[in-house]
């Protein structure tokens, strides 16, 4: 048997086991004071080519008696007084065509909502629990369920329940039983829940178990005790018989009311277990000096007045996004400040120096060009004048040095 973790909400926890068909799956919250509540249950068949030619398609049914009064109180296939009917198809899911699905096993999942919704653990063995099950041969069934606390149940009649509106998935969601499930539910009144939530949300019901009695002395479609789903004085939904997939009712409005009628009294099962959770976006206030343009069920669009833009990224219009029951930014929205004042950034060409500076430029720069001129000149004049003055000295003593002796010299002893 294997399972999974799948996630972990504040005190709603997803799980996840699985093993083949003759295998004990344990079913268990970690806390005490939560209860199961099934989601899926799928089954998938191994492969096995002698069965292409057989029937692809078998009924199974449940009755409506809770395991835990009797242990032959199990699974059927005679389709008859059950509390629900429904078909299992046999599918091809897997590529390799090793294992095929058995799509909208239902019988599974109502004899795990008979045997496991409402307590803290349990177990459960698909061949044991449900004999017709042998049928589909061996394979690997799939659990998919919720561990819910007792603070995240309305299990009160005539109980109001208001949804926050501040985005948090813990506060936007819950889950109503009848006093005494899964043991029982008491007859002879009516159970009822007002939900409402923050205008411009709608409110969406799932149908997790419901296990209540139907008379069968009319028509199998009328019920003497049923789960009604009221929306503006209609009820716009009725049922007193599980489904699979289970039946989801959403409200026209941001109000509905959740009732359950009972003719009889005293009576041994289970009652209802429903989960509802609000769906859409409250419209966020706008924020200071801007407007909501427009908004639809999925994203709203706001912008700022004139000269002003959105303080965190400085844009002039903001566009968020609606996921299921909150907005995908932090709400409240920025507010919007004036437009920064940037000086214009001028051209290179445009870029000029004051009056004055030009005019001392365009003086001392020829100035200096011609002082520098006049000092190369001199100092050059200078150097030609050293070499010339050098040359005659030069010159001048050469020629003293070939002058002929006068006639005293030559004579002289």
């Amino acid at each position: 048997m294997n399972s999974k973790n799948e996630n972990f909400c504040g005190k709603i926890e997803t799980i996840v086991v699985s093993g083949c068909e003759s295998s004990r799956l344990h079913l268990t919250c970690r806390h005490l004071n939560s209860i199961i509540a099934i989601l899926e249950a799928d089954f998938f068949q191994e492969f096995n080519e002698s069965a292409l030619n057989e029937s692809l398609a078998i009924s199974t049914a449940f009755p409506p008696y809770h395991p835990r009064q009797a242990l032959n109180q199990r699974c059927s296939l005679d389709g008859g007084r059950a509390g629900g009917q429904g078909q299992g198809r046999l599918i091809d899911r897997a590529p390799n065509r090793s294992r095929r699905h058995v799509a909208n096993w239902k019988g599974t999942y109502l004899g795990l909502c008979c045997r496991c919704s409402g307590v803290n653990h349990c177990s459960f063995i698909l061949e044991e629990d449900c004999p017709g099950a042998r049928a589909w041969g061996p394979g690997n069934l799939t659990v998919k369920y919720i561990c819910v606390s007792e603070d995240h149940i309305h299990k009160f009649c005539n109980s109001e329940i208001l949804l926050s509106d501040t985005g948090d998935p813990l506060l936007s969601q819950g889950f109503i039983h009848n006093p005494g499930y899964p043991r029982f539910y008491s007859s002879q009144r009516e159970c009822r829940w007002k939900i409402r939530v923050p205008q411009q949300q709608r409110i969406k019901f799932t149908v997790l178990d419901i296990a209540v009695t139907a008379d069968r002395t009319v028509h199998p479609d009328e019920c003497t005790d049923q789960l009604e789903f009221i929306d503006s004085g209609q009820v716009v939904e009725a049922t007193c018989r599980p489904q699979e997939p289970p039946l989801e009712v959403l409200s026209e409005g941001e109000f509905m009311e959740v009732v359950l009628v009972s003719r009889h009294s005293l009576t041994p099962r289970r009652g209802i277990l429903v989960h509802y959770t609000a769906v859409g976006c409250p419209t966020p206030e706008a924020p200071e000096d801007g407007y909501l343009v427009y908004r639809n069920e999925t994203a709203a669009e706001y912008s700022c007045c004139v000269n002003r833009v959105f303080e965190d990224d400085g844009r002039k219009t903001k566009v968020v996004q609606c996921l299921g029951a909150r907005w995908d930014i932090d709400l409240p929205l920025p507010n919007c400040t004036r437009k920064p004042q940037h000086k214009p950034l001028l051209p290179v060409e445009e870029i000029r120096q004051p009056p004055e500076v030009e005019m001392a430029s365009d003086i001392l720069a020829p100035a200096l060009l011609i002082a520098a001129l006049f000092l190369i000149n001199f100092i050059v004049l200078f150097y030609i004048y050293k070499i010339k003055q050098k040359h005659a000295i030069e010159f001048a003593d050469e020629e003293l040095g070939t002058l002929p002796l006068s006639n005293n010299e030559k004579t002289s002893p």
